[in-house]
């Protein structure tokens, strides 16, 4: 779990970083728009474009710093929790086999049989004699 907490933290830090040339603009929007308004009053896209800015980068920000890791969280915690939906998506719509009780708990464990009827009877011997084929 602590490396799930690393990784997450790592990618806060990265989605953070990807907010710099945002803050960039801004800090060099605010400073241009200051020295001209020394001269003559900004025009109201300016101020808009200042605003937008702001808003983007404090979007940006939050969304890096609070929403992605706390989705992150969320989705590795329902992981655990009900297993991983594409192998439940997998069975329901490809094979068919939605409903039994079985089936569904073969999901984590053992494949369910109607895999076996549409797969036939691949030994792991077979697949491991494809891959050394493949690769060689």
């Amino acid at each position: 779990m602590r490396e799930f907490a690393a990784l997450i933290a790592l990618f806060a830090l990265e989605h953070l970083a990807m907010c710099v040339p945002t803050a960039l603009l801004l800090a060099n929007l605010r400073r241009r728009h200051s020295e001209l308004d020394r001269h003559f009053p900004a025009l109201p896209e300016e101020v808009d474009g200042v605003a937008s800015a702001s808003a983007l980068l404090a979007t940006g920000v939050a969304s890096a710093a609070v929403v992605t890791p706390a989705l992150q969280v969320a989705i590795l915690v329902l992981y655990y929790a009900r297993g991983h939906p594409w192998a439940r998506l997998f069975c329901s719509t490809l094979l068919r086999c939605e409903g039994s009780k079985d089936e569904a708990e073969a999901v984590d464990g053992d494949p369910p049989e109607e895999w076996y009827r549409v797969f036939g009877d691949v030994q792991e011997k077979d697949v491991v004699t494809h891959v050394s084929d493949v690769v060689q």
